[in-house]
């Protein structure tokens, strides 16, 4: 892929580990993606611990034991800049659309891309998904057939969790220990910054290298 697929791919940032991110890791990813971040952590028996904040000086983590880790790093392309869109997002166990900062849920959705048709003024594409999955999932629903219907959705990559089990949808990457839903991982960091993949994406289409 050329740089010009990797700016047109720019988005939030997914990343799975079996351990908390660093705080230099946290910085990091917040930098690139400055609009909210959150995390859901496994705690055991079908639960999982959501916390999320506008930026991490208010998200804790290192008070948490768990071998499994679903991060978020918002980078806003729809709705306002609020608690209710940071990621993840509850799906069941809590309503979708909530400002809490933290709950304990049976599953959520974590997602980076944009939907199609899912539209509004404060509300992100992904709440008005969980919304509309909230509405129409029976409580016995599988994951699997979340993952299929996410699947024939489209809109981007997901993760969706219910009680001990998650898969992913889309194409993910492996960045060290973690896997990532961005592309950008992969780049050195100097080429992460916006402005900078803009301005290469414009020289290879002019160059029709795009």
């Amino acid at each position: 892929r050329g740089l010009g697929d990797v700016y047109k791919r720019q988005m939030c940032n997914i990343i799975l580990s079996s351990r908390p991110l660093t705080n230099d890791e946290i910085r990091e990813h917040f930098e690139e993606n400055p609009d909210g971040v959150g995390f859901a952590a496994y705690l055991g028996g079908g639960k999982w611990l959501i916390r999320r904040a506008l930026s991490p000086e208010f998200l804790r983590w290192d008070d948490v034991k768990s071998q499994t880790w679903v991060w978020h790093f918002r980078l806003g392309t729809q709705g306002e800049r609020t608690l209710e869109n940071v990621q993840p997002i509850p799906l069941f166990g809590a309503a979708p659309g909530s400002d809490a900062a933290e709950v304990v849920v049976d599953g959520f959705i974590a997602h980076n891309g944009h939907i199609p048709g899912m539209h509004d003024q404060f509300y992100s594409d992904t709440v008005m998904l969980a919304q509309l999955l909230a509405r129409v999932l029976r409580n016995d629903a599988k994951v699997e057939d979340i993952s299929a219907l996410l699947s024939a959705i489209g809109g981007g990559k997901y993760v969706i969790a219910k009680g001990a089990f998650y898969v992913r949808v889309g194409e993910f990457y492996k960045n060290g220990d973690l896997i990532m839903s961005s592309i950008m991982c992969l780049l050195p960091k100097q080429y992460r910054k916006p402005n900078v993949l803009w301005w290469t994406h414009t020289l290879l289409r002019n160059r029709g290298e795009d």
